[in-house]
């Protein structure tokens, strides 16, 4: 018996171990349920849209049978303007939800405390996940992007990328927000005509898709049939399920057997959690992230940072760096800007660096070329990744900075500030000589100490006049 346990024990660890070790490489994706949203001081169980149904039948002196009460879908169904006058519906029961404004469950804020989870798709469509990320991640501060997909309304390319390069966590609601009515699934009849349109090229946000497709998902609590797992599953992923290599994990209180034996024996790289429901599992989670990491929320005070705004300010302090190594891989470069661009914002300096991760093309290098030619400070990261490429967007970059140069020719005016952020040796590096002579400066950890924030600011203040006369 004690080797059947070392035996499972070992297993669970391993279970255990390689999820943290997705969580903490930034790529997990979260796809939040019903089932997560129970009500604090109701029985166990009770979730958020059974409270919601109640309170709305009430409202409404809606009698159902007892099978029943609690479901949403069907009390409003029995609404008697449902047919005829559906906006009322919605549109009341969106002011009744949002004057009810129920508590955070305790899932999402332990979910939400995770801060390696960057994107998270729900299939709901309230607003408590949102809160709890503000909560957790920016003191309640109205941070968090949402990106409410309908039918009616799908998010544009250009929205999605401008909202996923913010660095901030983003919500894809692919079932609507209840903001705005007609435009969130309400009904099941609803929910299949928001499936069939997110299959339909038309109606795709292909740019959000394109996120999930080889990313780590964590299907949380969603409830749905076995036919609606099947095709949500599938339809998250760019290949068949039972070739990608991308892994997924389910964790659903239903237990359906014929889903179980699909998801054993036609899908690969699946991990079914069917030793707890998901509420449990993800305070599960949540304790082991805090035993290995620690909780990361209390120990860096919430960024109220403004985001970047489409267009540069002018002056700024142009942050270049390389997202990916030479073998694609997402470089530790990224991290790091987004702490030196944090620390600086905090300090009132207007700082510019690109997440998006656009293809090259004539206008966006006229863009760049531009920001960098009204920039105060050009400021380049050197790495190990930027030794690995040959090539790459960064390094022209540095070459349009170095064509400002001579602008400055004679004056005391420091415009490049190289900056050395791992254990490159910059005298051996492949930079630019006029980067040598300068002296790049060296950052000793993933942030930055108040001696180069102040060199950084020294610079951006003595620029910002010469710019302006």
């Amino acid at each position: 018996m004690s080797e059947i346990h070392s035996s499972s024990d070992r297993k669970r660890a391993r279970f255990w171990n390689q999820l943290l070790d997705l969580i903490a490489k930034g790529d997990v994706v979260p796809i939040v349920g019903e089932e997560l949203l129970q009500l604090p001081g109701e029985p166990p169980g009770t979730t958020l849209y059974q409270g919601l149904a109640k309170r709305y039948a009430d409202l409404c002196g809606i009698e159902l049978e007892e099978q029943w009460q609690g479901n949403l879908s069907a009390t409003v169904r029995r609404h008697p303007d449902f047919r005829d006058s559906p906006f009322n519906v919605y549109d009341d029961l969106g002011k009744e939800y949002e004057q009810w404004n129920p508590p955070i469950p305790e899932t999402l804020r332990a979910l939400a405390k995770i801060t390696h989870l960057k994107l998270f798709v729900s299939t709901t469509f309230d607003d408590c996940l949102e809160r709890a990320l503000n909560e957790a991640r920016f003191e309640g501060k109205r941070r968090t992007e949402v990106i409410a997909y309908s039918p009616k309304n799908v998010p544009s390319e250009a929205l999605v990328t401008d909202k996923l390069g913010h660095g901030l966590p983003v919500i894809f609601q692919c079932f609507g927000n209840y903001r705005t009515p007609l435009q969130f699934a309400l009904t099941e009849g609803d929910i299949v005509e928001y499936l069939h349109a997110l299959q339909t090229a038309e109606y795709r946000p292909k740019r959000i898709f394109s996120e999930l497709y080889e990313r780590p998902l964590l299907l949380l609590g969603n409830s749905f049939p076995d036919w609606l797992t099947r095709i949500f599953l599938r339809m998250v992923r760019q290949k068949s399920l039972h070739q990608g290599e991308s892994k997924q994990y389910v964790a659903d209180s239903k237990k359906d057997p014929q889903l179980l034996f699909f998801l054993r024996n036609f899908t690969i790289n699946t991990e079914v959690i069917d030793e707890m429901n998901p509420a449990e599992f993800v305070m599960e989670l949540a304790a082991k992230w805090t035993e290995r990491f620690g909780d990361q929320t209390a120990a860096k005070p919430a960024p109220t940072l403004p985001l970047e705004t489409k267009a540069m300010s002018q002056n700024s302090v142009f942050i270049s760096y390389c997202r990916t190594d030479a073998n694609g891989g997402t470089a530790r470069d990224q991290e790091v800007a987004l702490a030196i661009r944090d620390a600086l914002v905090a300090r009132d300096i207007d700082v510019w660096l690109d997440r998006r991760a656009l293809e090259g093309g004539d206008d966006y290098s006229k863009k760049i070329r531009r920001y960098i030619n009204t920039c105060s400070v050009f400021l380049p990261l050197i790495s190990e990744t930027t030794e690995s490429r040959a090539d790459g967007f960064f390094r022209m970059e540095w070459g349009w900075a170095l064509e400002r140069l001579p602008h400055f020719t004679g004056s005391d005016r420091q415009f490049l500030f190289p900056v050395v952020i791992d254990n490159t040796d910059p005298m051996r590096a492949k930079i630019p000589e006029e980067f040598r002579r300068i002296q790049c400066t060296r950052l000793r950890s993933e942030r930055p100490d108040e001696e180069f924030l102040n060199r950084v600011q020294s610079l951006y203040e003595k620029a910002r006049p010469a710019r302006a006369a």
